[in-house]
């Protein structure tokens, strides 16, 4: 045997060893790069998720708290320019010029907020656009009749904006508008420039929107657009600013009941229509009633007006509440009859008081409980994405 061939053998296979051991190293190398960036972009995902939700929340809280204005929104942190109060890019909200924001976009006002300096994965602050109807100014007239502005559109990552903005064939994101939207602006992309003489620039962070159509979005997200967005419908808000004005008005109601004096109605009889907005004037109920009365909260009773008045309640009709919700109320409590005790009427009504799905708060099981005086009803909020469950809510007097 020639011991040189076999040593030269002995060395090919060990060259072949040597390579296979390198190949696997690489694609284990290789593997580990693609799980770890994988792992990278779903933290980064997971980050703007929450921050995202963060800020959605607190705006919905600021506008159910608002009080003298439920359901309206800050003005974005743009423009105002007062050293040592208010400058852009502090977190503080604009400051209204005249009767509106003097942006409608610019950064979350997260101090405003009561928020923390709230950063996206790529270490940039939030931005935010307001449809000016839910602006906080008086001039704007904001209850669950005021519609969502703002519309978001799905492209394909490298649609061109052509014909027109924000693309050539955009799909609706969503069939309800929006009243304001967050951004996490991602990082840098090729042609930007963030330095500090951009900082107030949205074009230097933002890819989904355009200065020409500011209330259409575009909301792919890719390599060439990075933005996330997350939108706030009127449903939304009204889900839970709702929930703060009907306990203002169950306050109110609670207070009449509560001051009654002999003779006086223990509680106010509802209007029948309203002749606008504001004007829903109650007539005396009949000589021989019916059980129950429905109708809307009277603009006419002395009594309930002092008391919502008392209570700062001046943002009711101001901003048109009244005919919004339905008032039904036990006639007993108008004219307490003997052996007839208000409170009865509305729990053993064999037509229920509000529509069949009503989520009745103050109730057990959505039935009404004996003792129920009045309800006050809101016609349906959207409890879910995409508008296509209502919720209806109901609230018991007692």
């Amino acid at each position: 045997m020639d011991h040189h061939a076999t040593i030269g053998r002995q060395r090919q296979r060990g060259y072949v060893l040597l390579s296979m051991v390198a190949v696997i190293g690489l694609l284990t190398a290789t593997a580990a790069t693609s799980i770890g960036e994988t792992a990278l972009v779903r933290q980064q995902s997971d980050k703007n998720k929450m921050v995202l939700a963060k800020a959605r929340e607190a705006l919905i809280s600021r506008a159910a708290s608002d009080a003298n204005h439920p359901g309206s929104l800050p003005c974005p942190d743009a423009v105002t320019n007062i050293p040592g109060n208010n400058i852009p890019n502090d977190g503080i909200a604009d400051l209204l010029s005249g009767t509106a924001c003097p942006s409608a976009i610019g950064r979350l006002p997260w101090r405003t907020l009561g928020l923390p300096d709230l950063r996206d994965a790529d270490g940039e602050r939030l931005w935010y656009l307001l449809a000016t109807a839910y602006q906080d100014s008086t001039a704007k007239i904001i209850n669950p009749s005021t519609g969502g502005q703002i519309a978001g559109y799905e492209c394909t990552e490298n649609a061109p904006a052509s014909p027109a903005w924000p693309c050539a064939a955009p799909r609706l994101v969503s069939p309800a508008l929006w009243v304001a939207v967050i951004f996490a602006p991602g990082k840098l992309l090729p042609g930007q420039n963030r330095d500090a003489a951009h900082t107030g620039d949205v074009l230097q962070f933002l890819e989904s929107y355009n200065a020409a159509e500011p209330l259409k979005l575009r909301t792919a997200a890719g390599s060439a657009h990075n933005d996330r967005l997350s939108g706030i419908t009127a449903d939304d808000l009204f889900a839970i600013v709702q929930r703060r004005v009907a306990r203002e008005v169950q306050s109110a109601l609670s207070t009449y009941l509560t001051t009654t004096t002999p003779g006086q109605s223990r509680l106010p009889v509802p209007a029948v229509q309203c002749t606008s907005s504001t004007l829903c004037d109650a007539a005396p109920l009949p000589a021989v009633p019916p059980a129950t009365a429905r109708g809307y909260l009277p603009s006419n009773d002395s009594r309930l007006n002092q008391i919502m008045a008392a209570q700062n309640m001046s943002w009711f009709d101001r901003n048109h509440w009244r005919n919004t919700m339905t008032y039904t109320m036990d006639t007993r409590c108008a004219t307490e009859r003997a052996g007839e005790p208000c409170g009865m009427a509305l729990a053993t009504a064999s037509t229920p008081p509000f529509a069949s799905g009503t989520l009745l708060i103050g109730g057990a099981n959505n039935a009404v409980p004996s003792g129920t005086r009045a309800i006050i009803s809101f016609a349906g909020v959207s409890t879910v994405s995409g508008g296509a469950t209502k919720t209806r809510l109901a609230f018991a007097i007692q």
